[in-house]
């Protein structure tokens, strides 16, 4: 096993051999750990409809063979310190930067989580817990189904390297879920490795997921989707892998009924604090009570239903052909239907 760092980020390599040709190196194959290098768009929903995850799967030395040829075209006039969609408008530009990936065995990633199921989320009930924002099922989504898509369609035993934008919100998912499942894994999850945080200044993978996940948002955005000739680019090598996720039901009717709860606690409190005497009659809060009953039966019932991390999947397929891009619905889990 060889280690090492490649820009800022620590590799393993599992074996290697050189052939050598007068002195110099001609020809080198190394069985090289995978990574998946993650960026994020339309993380508010004043963005888009959905959040979306953007990125690309690869061996080490394809990254860095990319990464070097990315580097290329940012010092190319004018030059630019990073690559970020939002910030550049420049269509010519990410088109070039498109055309680069496709040179490479990278394959590409999408995720997207809709926006909707947590606009009833409570920021004051919710804050700090793991499960009730966007990020977290599309953190959850993205994992699941690359440990998924590898175990179908890589050799036995190979894992792969998770590499994240640094936000806010990914160091509460790699120590509630990632961390949680890989410490004793079984299934997919005997093909993972790390889960390390990423700037997205700094590492080219990550800003080739960030043109992705722009792309794909300007996509839901445009009256005709099938024709972005960046996709068309980056679907030429590999297909593009949709994941189109949903929160489970139990986290959907979950936040709408912990915010029904504390409006009625607010409530609830407001007439104490305006209550002329010290003490407060009991029915004085019948009908806070009543409802709150109700409210905790019906989480009750929603356990009972589905059990957490079991969201629902579209999993599909983005092929670039010479009139444009189609979308193939390769299956279907349980409830699952198309969000956006």
């Amino acid at each position: 096993m060889r280690r090492g760092k490649w820009k800022g980020i620590e590799y393993r390599i599992s074996s290697h051999i050189y052939v050598g040709c007068r002195g110099d190196i001609a020809k080198k194959i190394q069985v090289a750990i995978l990574r998946a290098f993650i960026d994020e768009s339309a993380v508010s929903v004043k963005d888009g409809p959905a959040f979306i995850f953007g990125g690309f799967i690869g061996s080490v030395l394809e990254f860095e063979r990319a990464s070097d040829a990315w580097q290329e075209g940012l010092d190319a006039l004018p030059a630019l310190p990073y690559y970020h969609r939002r910030e550049s408008q420049d269509a010519q530009r990410a088109l070039s930067f498109s055309k680069t990936i496709s040179r490479f065995e990278l394959q590409p990633v999408v995720v997207t989580m809709p926006h909707r199921p947590f606009l009833s989320r409570n920021k004051s009930a919710a804050r700090g817990r793991f499960g009730s924002k966007v990020y977290d099922w599309a953190f959850i989504t993205a994992v699941r189904e690359i440990l998924a898509w590898v175990d179908e369609n890589r050799p036995e035993g190979e894992q792969i390297d998770f590499v994240f934008d640094n936000r806010q919100e990914f160091a509460r998912c790699r120590d509630e879920f990632f961390n949680r499942f890989s410490a004793e894994p079984k299934g997919i999850w005997l093909r993972a490795g790390t889960c390390t945080p990423g700037d997205d200044k700094k590492i080219a993978a990550l800003q080739m997921g960030d043109l992705l996940a722009g792309e794909i948002l300007e996509c839901m955005r445009s009256p005709d989707p099938s024709q972005s000739p960046v996709l068309m680019e980056i679907a030429k090598r590999n297909p593009i892998l949709l994941f189109k996720g949903n929160a489970p039901r139990i986290i959907r009717d979950g936040l709408i009924l912990e915010n029904l709860g504390k409006q009625i606690f607010d409530i609830g409190r407001k007439k104490i604090q305006n209550y002329p005497s010290n003490s407060v009659p009991v029915r004085l809060f019948a009908g806070e009570y009543a409802v709150l009953k109700v409210l905790e039966s019906l989480v009750v019932a929603s356990k009972e239903e589905e059990s957490a991390y079991e969201a629902p999947t579209a999993r599909c397929r983005i092929q670039a052909f010479h009139d444009g891009l189609t979308v193939s619905i390769e299956s279907i889990e349980d409830g699952a239907e198309p969000t956006h």
